[in-house]
């Protein structure tokens, strides 16, 4: 709400990003994405910011190593999509390397998008206090994927939130 642009919450869901909310105004609807819906995370400034705080993995990402280095050591990933005359997107991941349990995004237009600690420090803030909040709990919400569980086949493996 302190930057007015559309906020997305997502999780790291194999090589996808699964987004568990999207809150926003006008520019809500000129974007693609949808809660439940899932997206490349190499293709997303959320899920770079989640891949950069993410153990490695068996996933070849070595085209992508130095940009998730710089978003390792900043803490912050940018982006600019080509949709709707341009969207800038910043995005942080909430929790600290290792124990990243979601990532939390702003998009805005690019003019109006400042690419720097203006608009990159309240989404930080925002991500601390989730992380905050989260940390008080015994275990938190995690995603667990379907197809993991007994008895259901490929073609239903959709995720759902399980809580501990």
């Amino acid at each position: 709400r302190a930057t007015g642009y559309v906020v997305h919450l997502g999780v790291l869901d194999g090589p996808d990003v699964l987004y568990l909310d999207k809150v926003g105004g006008r520019l809500a609807t000129e974007l693609p994405t949808r809660v439940g819906s899932r997206y490349p995370a190499r293709n997303s400034a959320i899920g770079k910011a989640l891949l950069a705080y993410t153990p490695p993995s068996t996933d070849d990402l070595t085209e992508l190593t130095p940009e998730l280095r710089k978003v390792r050591e900043t803490g912050v990933a940018y982006e600019v999509a080509r949709i709707s005359g341009g969207i800038g997107i910043i995005a942080v991941p909430i929790g600290p390397v290792g124990d990243v349990v979601a990532a939390l995004s702003i998009c805005g237009p690019t003019s109006h998008v400042k690419f720097d600690h203006r608009h990159a420090a309240p989404v930080r803030m925002a991500a601390n206090a989730i992380h905050r909040s989260l940390s008080g709990r015994p275990r938190a919400a995690q995603v667990v994927p379907r197809a993991h569980h007994p008895g259901l086949s490929a073609a239903t493996a959709q995720p759902r939130l399980q809580y501990a």
